[in-house]
């Protein structure tokens, strides 16, 4: 089993903060009404001043109601500076400087030492970026790469989805309904396995017939910048980056609809990459208009930092990053960590941005890993999922989305 990082989550600190704030509001709130209700005996006390007997009757409720009130506001106050340390705590931790230079200092040697043993200047720049990703946050950033792509979309044509069903997948483990978080991802790596665009709406079903949707979608398959059929192209990567809709989506939620998806049905999305980016902006999309009714997304390997953040409390997500996979760093911001988004970091880094990218070469060990975790946020997710992971029997129907303009 190797090693892995996991920062947010059900039984994370960071949710642990987010009820200390929460708790700290509902006392304060109490805390007023209290204080108001103060107020009131106080205005009882002055209208009965000119009777003595019920102006002694009403002084020790009046004295003990204004003793609760600052109770409460003094607990309140407790409460948020608790919530405020433990964050800074962690804010110290993960943003200190030496931890910046010691990864410039680490890229910087990995990245000489294969240039003296390759000669190949390619393998040492790889070499150097894989050793540690979290560089890229820092470029991504400092050239505002993120406002540049939204810049370039503006000019990337999106056009709309054509969908056309492939018809049923007969691939028996197509038929296998999942168990694990890496049966999740070894049926992504099938569907990525298929055409460009190709994507599948799978139907669970558990021991009392209900059903529950598990959706498919690979990541880029075309880096032509230019106009092209292929939803899984570099237009698609500039639009989702910055949370806008897609064709791509479009055609997910057709093919959903195709399907015979309902509203009351529980879905999840599963993406690779891209793929993870369009599930996130599908999932937001989807919930917003009512249409479908998206419970779990599980992402590997996808920069989504800056659009999870948009999807509501009711939605828990599964962030997969390789240790030394760049992609999700593209976007130049780290996922939020929250009780609902879980990013798991781990993986072999093998030296190669492609194969630190692959869904067989570092997602599917990666999603091993997590299955084997007993990490209480890890088990808390797989509860919350347990009707798409406990099937007893599963039918897969494969659908091509193409871009027309």
């Amino acid at each position: 089993m190797g090693q892995i990082s996991v920062t947010g989550g059900a039984d994370s600190i960071e949710a642990m903060t987010e009820d200390l704030h929460s708790l700290a509001g509902i006392l304060a709130a109490v805390g007023e009404d209290v204080g108001q209700a103060a107020d009131n005996v106080a205005a009882a006390q002055r209208q009965v001043s000119g009777l003595p007997a019920l102006d002694g009757l009403l002084a020790a409720p009046l004295a003990d109601t204004r003793q609760v009130a600052q109770l409460l506001a003094g607990r309140s106050a407790d409460l948020e500076r608790a919530a405020w340390l433990y964050q800074l705590t962690e804010e110290d931790f993960s943003a200190s400087v030496w931890d910046g230079v010691e990864q410039l200092l680490h890229a910087g040697a990995r990245s000489a030492l294969t240039l003296l043993r390759t000669r190949d200047p390619v393998a040492a720049v790889q070499s150097g970026l894989t050793a540690d990703p979290e560089l890229v946050d820092g470029a991504v950033r400092l050239l505002n790469l993120r406002g540049l792509s939204a810049v370039a979309a503006a000019f990337c044509t999106d056009g709309h989805a054509q969908v056309q069903a492939l018809g049923r997948d007969a691939d028996p483990a197509a038929a296998a309904a999942p168990r694990t978080i890496s049966d999740l991802i070894g049926e992504l790596a099938l569907r990525d396995a298929g055409q460009d665009g190709e994507v599948s709406v799978s139907f669970v079903w558990d021991s009392s017939g209900r059903r529950r949707a598990i959706v498919d979608i690979p990541g880029t398959k075309s880096w032509n910048p230019a106009h092209t059929s292929d939803v899984t192209s570099i237009a698609t990567n500039l639009r989702v980056l910055n949370g806008a809709d897609s064709s791509y989506e479009e055609g997910v939620l057709t093919a959903m609809q195709d399907a015979g998806v309902t509203s009351t049905d529980d879905v999840m999305l599963v993406g690779h990459s891209e793929g993870g980016m369009v599930a996130v902006t599908t999932a937001r999309d989807a919930l917003r208009t009512g249409r479908f009714h998206v419970t779990h997304v599980v992402t590997a390997g996808a920069p989504i930092g800056q659009t999870v953040g948009d999807l509501p409390a009711s939605v828990q997500v599964l962030a997969l990053e390789g240790r030394g996979d760049l992609v999700p760093h593209l976007d130049g911001a780290d996922n939020p960590a929250s009780a609902h988004v879980i990013t798991v970091r781990g993986g072999a880094d093998h030296g190669s941005i492609g194969e630190n990218h692959s869904l067989t070469d570092t997602y599917l060990g990666l999603a091993g890993d997590v299955d084997a975790s007993s990490d209480p946020s890890l088990l808390a997710f797989e509860r919350s999922a347990a009707g798409f992971l406990d099937g007893q029997a599963m039918d897969t129907e494969r659908y091509l989305i193409t871009r027309r303009y």
